[in-house]
């Protein structure tokens, strides 16, 4: 019994050591499989099918890339490789041949290992398939591109409300345009490792500005090095900035770990997440506006514009998105003469009854579509890169509400001689909106665009002087030789159209120019769209395994 059991024993050990010995040999191909196939996805660069088939380089790096993994267990391998296209989204891989241009490479790797214990040997395969996948950094809004577009003053009026220190005026914010940091230097020089773990952390203020000035400092620019070292100093007494919410690299791609980030977008976003409310008091959002007095207004920017890195439709997605704003602006205006429409008419605003205009700008999103690199290769040469992106607009609103109260004396015939003694009231609205949800899709194509320059996607700006007008709230009293009368309809609206004229028109457009127009930029929000900004050339041809 015991010799039975003996040879059984001996029988399954034996079995188990040749199925380990496959165990080894498979997990030796696939590893072999997948490091030649990265390699040799290197070598799609947009030229057709047969035409890297019959270049010399395409077989030496298959073979160079086998020399350098040949310890692998069992006998020596014998590895092919197959040009093609691969489906994401149905996890297909299709061989390409002639004219045919490949995204993808398939390679196959096979061995033999002989068998300890018994005779034979048994065959082990094993494939992967890589593609050269493209990424690229882009971000909706920029407080940089805002600065170039002129709105360095507001930015630096909105930042000072958030901390004096951080108020640098025209000069300084316009000084640091040309600063950038790498995502992977600030992360070096906080301490912190990768860009990986810099975007998953929390840092105080100061301590980011210094890194700032330290990564600046080391790529020689000394002068924006100083004002990042000053504002560090006087930030000391703040607390911490989740960074992650200012950045969203995708590390997984290069482009991501190469990713740089502008000095004016750090500051600024790092400012407005510590802000806790973000609700700022700007005074030079009424003073903008001529003819409005004894003015207030209110800021509120919830988030900065996030800087996205990434591949093509990456999954899990990666958005980026613009800052929500919301603002307020109120006051009275003086009292204007109206000539032209009778004796002694103005238009002043009614007591306790000031102007008010709100307005909410929602934030866009977007996210990456198409990456396509330079192909000096193809049927139609080009030595231009672009990047599609396609965002998706949020609710921008504006309602200007502008109380009226018109006094005066004017000639109706209708009622006979004599001049009628009138007093109107009325409540004008202006609104101005743009449905959420509508996409647009914008590529920025380098030559003949630029890098870190924002263009416009969508159709335009939000504008109080394309809304709708409407009346409310209309009282009238008149009286002729102190008896009270009846004004026609027709005298009526003679009176409040030369009002709104003189007075709802000029603010209209004030407000615009003013208010509604410079907040759009600074947000980087547009209708049915947004500011994009693609912020340097892609990294093509970047190895990726698929399968």
């Amino acid at each position: 019994m015991v010799a039975l059991l003996m040879s059984v024993l001996m029988g399954a050990a034996a079995m188990g050591v040749d199925l380990g010995q496959l165990r080894v040999g498979r997990v030796d191909m696939q590893s072999l499989a997948d490091v030649v196939s990265l390699d040799l996805a290197r070598q799609i660069d947009g030229r057709q099918t047969q035409v890297i088939q019959a270049d010399p380089l395409w077989a030496q790096a298959r073979e160079q890339s086998v020399a350098r993994n040949h310890t692998t267990y069992g006998s020596a391998p014998t590895v092919t490789a197959q040009l093609g296209t691969f489906s994401t989204t149905t996890g297909t891989f299709t061989a390409t041949t002639g004219a045919t241009v490949p995204t993808a490479v398939r390679v196959t790797a096979s061995t033999s290992v002989s068998f300890a214990f018994r005779n034979g040997q048994g065959t082990v395969v094993r494939s992967a398939v890589a593609m050269a996948d493209s990424t690229a950094c882009f971000m909706l809004g920029s407080y940089a591109a805002a600065v170039r577009s002129g709105q360095s003053a507001l930015l630096s009026s909105v930042l000072g409300q958030v901390n004096s220190s951080l108020d640098l005026g025209v000069v300084g914010y316009t000084g640091l345009l040309d600063a950038n940091v790498s995502l992977t230097d600030l992360a070096a020089k906080l301490g912190i490792g990768t860009v990986t773990q810099l975007a998953g952390s929390t840092v105080s203020m100061k301590n980011l500005y210094l890194a700032t000035a330290q990564a600046l400092q080391t790529g020689g620019n000394t002068a924006d090095a100083t004002v990042l070292n000053q504002l560090a100093v006087s930030v000391a007494s703040l607390g911490n900035v989740d960074v992650g919410k200012v950045l969203q690299a995708d590390t997984a791609t290069t482009r991501g770990v190469e990713a740089t980030v502008n000095a004016i977008d750090l500051i600024a976003g790092s400012a407005l997440l510590f802000n806790g409310s973000h609700a700022v008091t700007v005074p030079n959002l009424s003073t903008n506006v001529p003819n409005l007095v004894s003015s207030t207004s209110s800021l509120s920017i919830i988030e900065a514009p996030q800087l996205v890195c990434s591949r093509a439709n990456p999954s899990p997605m990666r958005e980026a998105t613009t800052s929500q704003v919301t603002a307020t602006v109120g006051g009275t205006f003086n009292d204007v003469n109206l000539a032209t429409v009778g004796t002694g008419v103005t238009v002043g605003s009614p007591t306790g009854k000031p102007v008010g205009l709100s307005m909410s700008l929602a934030n866009a999103a977007a996210h990456l579509t198409q990456v396509t690199c330079a192909n000096p290769y193809s049927s139609a040469p080009t030595s231009a890169h672009s990047i599609t992106v396609a965002s998706t607009s949020g609710l921008l609103a504006a309602d200007l509400t502008v109380p009226l109260s018109v006094t005066g004396k004017i000639a109706v015939p209708s009622l006979g001689l004599g001049l009628v003694s009138f007093a109107i009231g009325v409540d004008v609205k202006v609104s101005a909106a743009s449905a959420a949800g509508q996409v647009h899709s914008t590529t920025v194509t380098v030559p003949s665009q630029q890098w870190d320059t924002a263009y416009s996607a969508g159709s335009g700006n939000l504008s109080l002087a394309a809304g709708s007008v409407t009346r409310s709230g209309l009282t009238v009293t008149a009286t002729l030789l102190g008896l009270p009368v009846t004004l026609p309809t027709t005298t009526i609206d003679t009176i409040l159209n030369a009002a709104v004229s003189a007075v709802v028109t000029p603010l209209v457009n004030n407000l615009d120019a003013g208010v509604v127009q410079p907040l759009a930029n600074l947000a980087g929000v547009r209708i049915a769209g947004a500011d994009v900004i693609a912020l340097s050339k892609p990294h093509c041809s970047v190895p990726v395994l698929r399968q």
